[in-house]
């Protein structure tokens, strides 16, 4: 069930949908370990099978933004292109249904949020996510991760400004784009091993190619 109120689907999501979090990422890790639980449920077990992602439609302010859920991580699309940076306004979401306003958050842009004064995040999210199947005791460590995590990581100077993503059957392969260097950081999280991924490199986009369709291109090469 794709629902915040299902544990296991919010248990995924907290992974899937805010790996920029750094914070967040380091708690999960810690203290609610990676679960395979809702992935074999809604993919199954077989590693070897192509990855299709499950699709999910959310509609705001008129227009119909499709969610795609993989394995590892989660891409949007609207009117059939990838959004790949903070585009909605928190303002857009603020009213939404509990559900709709977890599935969105990761593509607001909390930028325009703390330039336009908008009301705390933090108790919006406490107020959510006091709702659904987070066990209490880490609900308090949770909030204030994902607020700090997302209102310090949209593009500031010591901060990527937006990532691009693909999987493999058992690693997700993130592109993280600096644009004051002009560089993307490219590494890789492997879920179902203990061994280190050695990928950690850092590449310059050349002048004159556009970043975004550089940064895909890269990604696809390593997959490889």
């Amino acid at each position: 069930m794709i629902s915040i109120i299902n544990w296991p689907f919010l248990h995924y999501w907290l992974y899937a949908a805010f790996p920029h979090c750094y914070g967040l990422q380091n708690y999960l890790l810690k203290y609610l370990p990676y679960s395979q639980e809702w992935i074999y449920q809604m993919f199954g077990t077989d590693t070897k099978q192509e990855i299709i992602p499950v699709i999910h439609k959310v509609a705001i302010d008129g227009k119909e933004i499709t969610i795609q859920m993989y394995r590892y991580h989660v891409e949007y699309r609207m009117d059939g292109k990838e959004l790949y940076k903070p585009c909605i306004s928190y303002h857009a979401i603020k009213s939404l249904d509990n559900d709709t306003f977890m599935l969105l958050l990761p593509i607001i842009d909390m930028f325009e949020k703390v330039e336009n004064d908008y009301p705390d995040l933090k108790p919006d999210l406490h107020r959510i996510l006091a709702q659904t199947g987070l066990p209490k005791e880490h609900l308090e460590d949770i909030v204030y991760s994902l607020d700090i995590g997302l209102l310090h990581d949209d593009g500031a100077e010591d901060a990527p400004l937006w990532y691009l993503r693909q999987e493999t059957a058992t690693s997700l392969y993130i592109a993280e784009w600096w644009p004051y260097v002009r560089e993307f950081h490219l590494y890789c999280q492997n879920f179902l091993s203990d061994d280190i991924d050695s990928l950690n490199i850092y590449i310059s986009v050349p002048e004159g190619e556009d970043a975004y369709l550089f940064g895909k291109r890269i990604l696809s090469e390593h997959l490889l």
